[in-house]
């Protein structure tokens, strides 16, 4: 089968936050980039796969896409293989710049694919284009996001999906970490991988260790609240809003060591 050439868009987006890029050339003019594959014919149906910080310019489905008479582009947001500043705000209105760059192109109908990571950003997208609720960030700041930012479209497809970042890791956090500073700090009571537990893990052990994994969570974000708080609350000017830090241990799903929870035809690991 002959897949459709290749395309590369180069598509004009909303400045964001300081710093959310290295390149002044990149604050000074945002842009986004993705490959898009054009069948012959009439301009009926195009689709988006994009996910919020992977490269997905090189996405198995465009050329198929394509060659069966739907347009497909792989959109890359600004944040492409840079999850350390990424704020999903902006990505909605990096998709929706995508969306109308299609419309721009004769395509009345729009479809979003959401793959792995990118099926709760299609959500996302999607609920907030029908009804935008979101009015600022999660640290406060005002989100900026319009109407006129995110189009709806006509259509949501997810494969291999994920339920979205925030679940994934409430699921994936390892609870056994005692020190947040010390990354090899361990309570061998909530260590899924101590080699002197054995699986399948006991109901007893599961319910610990899932609020062990809540109570983490809870710890770093009211860490990350009081953080906040002192940084913006320094009057010199150009004081820092916000610092980087680094969660530790983020690989703990039980279901990796254990195959009777959900079980199916997986491997361990």
């Amino acid at each position: 089968m002959t897949h459709p050439q290749l395309q590369l868009a180069v598509i004009d987006v909303q400045p964001g936050a300081a710093m959310e890029s290295q390149s002044g050339l990149q604050l000074l003019r945002p842009r986004i980039y993705g490959a898009w594959a054009q069948p012959a014919g009439p301009r009926k149906v195009a689709a988006i796969v994009m996910h919020p910080t992977s490269n997905f310019m090189g996405h198995y489905l465009i050329g198929p896409l394509a060659a069966r008479g739907v347009a497909c582009m792989g959109l890359n947001s600004r944040y492409a293989g840079n999850d350390t500043l990424l704020l999903m705000e902006r990505v909605l209105q990096d998709l929706g710049a995508g969306v109308q760059f299609l419309r721009g192109q004769g395509y009345d109908k729009v479809v979003l694919i959401g793959n792995s990571g990118g099926a709760s950003l299609s959500a996302f997208y999607q609920a907030q284009a029908e009804h935008l609720s979101i009015d600022t960030m999660a640290d406060g700041d005002p989100a900026g996001l319009s109407p006129r930012d995110l189009p709806p479209v006509q259509g949501l497809a997810l494969c291999a999906a994920h339920e979205g970042r925030s679940t994934l890791m409430r699921q994936w956090i390892d609870p056994s970490v005692t020190d947040e500073h010390d990354p090899l700090s361990v309570d061998p009571a909530l260590d899924m991988y101590d080699p002197a537990r054995t699986v399948p893990f006991s109901a007893e052990f599961l319910a610990r260790f899932r609020a062990a994994q809540q109570a983490r969570l809870g710890r770093i974000e009211r860490w990350v609240d009081a953080r906040l708080t002192l940084l913006r609350s320094q009057k010199a000017p150009g004081s820092p809003r916000d610092e980087t830090f680094i969660i530790h241990r983020t690989h703990a799903e039980p279901r990796c060591l254990d195959l009777t929870i959900d079980a199916n035809d997986r491997a361990v690991g």
